[in-house]
């Protein structure tokens, strides 16, 4: 408890004891972080905060490329396998008696449809479509399966509409974490 004279301000006394005692401590501190060269670098609050959000950034940019090839790889199964079903193309391999023979009369079926096709065929596509059982062939819903193409191509647009502008979805995903998890932790800064 400090008794002060007559005569005396309180801002003035108040500036001295923060002045000449321990009332204010002047603290200094130095971000030291690791670079990407693996090497310490001190950095400000806000180069941490900026190279953080360019990290988000690739981060949501690679998990929309991964989905996107994710979805491409789906419809051109799909569409295989519309072609391989609709065109009757299993039709040709019942002549073939070895496996070679059979994968060429695929492949043979398949070329007058290249034009609905993204990309080259595959062995592995070919042992795909080979390997559909007769039931699910004499099952083939048309409609169906033209659905889930139409709703692949939708969400591929969608991924296409959010890589072209990758900040406003960078901004949007960090709201919704806020939204989400921001009762239960809530922030203490601004």
């Amino acid at each position: 408890e400090i008794k002060l004279p007559r005569g005396t301000y309180n801002k003035e006394i108040v500036d001295a004891l923060y002045a000449f005692t321990d009332c204010e401590l002047s603290l200094s501190s130095n971000l030291m972080l690791i670079n990407d060269q693996n090497r310490p670098q001190i950095m400000s609050a806000t180069e941490v905060l900026q190279h953080s959000v360019d990290r988000l950034v690739d981060i949501l940019k690679a998990e929309l490329n991964h989905e996107t090839e994710q979805l491409n790889d789906r419809l051109h199964a799909k569409t295989l396998e519309q072609i391989f079903i609709e065109n009757r193309v299993y039709k040709a391999i019942e002549e073939q008696n070895t496996p070679t023979k059979v994968t060429a009369a695929v492949q043979d079926g398949l070329a007058p449809f290249s034009s609905q096709i993204k990309r080259e065929i595959t062995d592995d596509d070919i042992d795909t479509l080979l390997k559909i059982p007769i039931r699910r062939i004499s099952l083939y819903d048309i409609n169906r399966a033209q659905k889930e193409m139409k709703e692949i191509r939708a969400r591929l647009r969608e991924i296409k509409g959010c890589l072209d502008g990758i900040i406003p979805y960078t901004i949007a995903f960090v709201q919704c974490l806020l939204d989400k998890y921001g009762k239960a932790f809530p922030r203490r800064t601004e």
